[in-house]
């Protein structure tokens, strides 16, 4: 049995190439779930105002972040699928060890059974229908990226030539949005007829899923604490030290136009139970010492506050010395974490008096993010969200 796991993301510019940057940029903006004017008027502005100029100013952004001519979020998913399948197929291969030693003991009673002449212990023993050659599911994982490499309806295909019996499908995107998650739920839904037999399972989100705000708690605590030690506070919990000290904590999430909620989209619950959960897990429920903003504004229209920047700027007119950022919504870091938050916010918060900036990284190609994974892949009924091949539209707007 041949069990695919694909996961999917945005992507990233593959090469630091004008040319390949404006292609990223022209498919990203050509989504219809992204930007939902009509394509005769945006087509035009994107054509004529965006393409010519956002490519040189996004590469000079790029070549800061890049590791020896590689992007560190492409490295991050290759690492991640590579890791990922390990994990999965050495779990399968130790449960049929423990179920092959189960079986043979099973056997040797059942024989034993049998010699005495004992028909209720064999059957007891070796049961109804004996089966000691089990089918193994073998795993393999994917990649697949919505603006940039192999899309994932091409991912699906060959997935389905190689004779897989079952797939799922992982949207990197831990709070489900229209804008992110709808795309590829479609194209399941779309694929499920034409791929036959091959089942096809879409993991929707995991906003607030045991492991995955472990794995947040774990690393916001770890840097939280150090932060602390490293400014006299490193005794006692999070909630306690914090009082003392001039640390505070912001979660930040990539924001999205307040007309995409309005029209349904669920992203801020889904943004709000991830964050419940984290401040839960920590024990830093209605703590003044964190705070919540979105990123990533783009365009004139009004979009979730409060706005990254103008927080910070809020948080350092309050006396805040010591600032820690988390971005729980990105699972794999990029141009939005390691640039915007890791160079230009840190630049923004020292160079206005703050003293110390730490940046909690994604949770990347880590153990804890295998792990979460994984087991979206064995229990799918533990996501936050129906696992389903299609997703609800969103409302018309009036």
């Amino acid at each position: 049995m041949l069990h695919a796991v694909i996961l999917y993301s945005v992507g990233s510019p593959e090469s630091l190439t004008k040319s390949c940057l404006r292609s990223f940029i022209g498919h990203f903006l050509s989504d219809r779930h992204v930007v939902k004017m009509p394509a005769f008027l945006w087509q035009p502005i994107l054509r004529s105002f965006i393409l010519p100029t956002r490519p040189n100013r996004l590469l000079q952004r790029y070549e800061q972040i890049f590791v020896e001519d590689q992007n560190p979020y492409l490295t991050a998913m290759h690492n991640l699928c590579a890791n990922l399948e390990a994990y999965l197929n050495e779990q399968q291969y130790i449960k049929h060890e423990a179920t092959s030693v189960q079986a043979a003991a099973c056997a040797a009673l059942a024989l034993q059974a049998h010699d005495s002449g004992d028909n209720a212990s064999f059957l007891a023993a070796y049961g109804d229908s004996p089966d000691l050659g089990p089918s193994v599911p073998q795993y393999v994982v994917r990649s697949a990226f919505a603006y940039t490499g192999e899309g994932l309806a091409k991912v699906i295909r060959k997935c389905a030539a190689d004779k897989a019996d079952e797939i799922t499908v992982i949207p990197l995107f831990p709070q489900f949005s229209y804008t992110t998650t709808q795309q590829p739920a479609n194209i399941v839904a779309q694929l499920q007829k034409e791929v036959g037999s091959t089942r096809i399972h879409l993991v929707r989100s995991f906003a607030s899923h045991p492991l995955y705000i472990r794995a947040l708690s774990t690393k916001l605590q770890e840097g939280l604490m150090q932060v602390l030690k490293d400014n006299g506070h490193g005794d006692g919990s999070p909630s306690d030290t914090l009082k003392q000290s001039h640390v505070h904590v912001l979660l930040t999430y990539h924001s999205l136009p307040q007309s995409y909620v309005r029209m349904g989209d669920p992203y801020v619950e889904e943004c709000a139970a991830t964050t419940q959960a984290l401040v839960t897990a920590l024990g830093l429920e209605q703590s003044p010492h964190l705070s919540v903003a979105y990123q990533s504004k783009m365009g004139p229209m009004p979009w979730l506050r409060p706005y990254l920047e103008d927080e910070v700027e809020s948080l350092l007119n309050k006396g805040v010395q010591h600032l820690i950022v988390m971005a729980p919504g990105f699972s794999l870091d990029c141009l939005e974490t390691l640039y915007d938050i890791n160079i230009k916010l840190r630049e923004l918060f020292v160079h206005r008096g703050g003293d110390s900036f730490t940046y909690i990284p994604a949770l990347n190609d880590s153990a804890a993010q295998v792990q979460l994974l994984s087991h979206l892949v064995l229990h799918p009924s533990t996501c936050d969200a129906t696992v389903t091949t299609t997703t609800p539209q969103p409302h018309t707007q009036a």
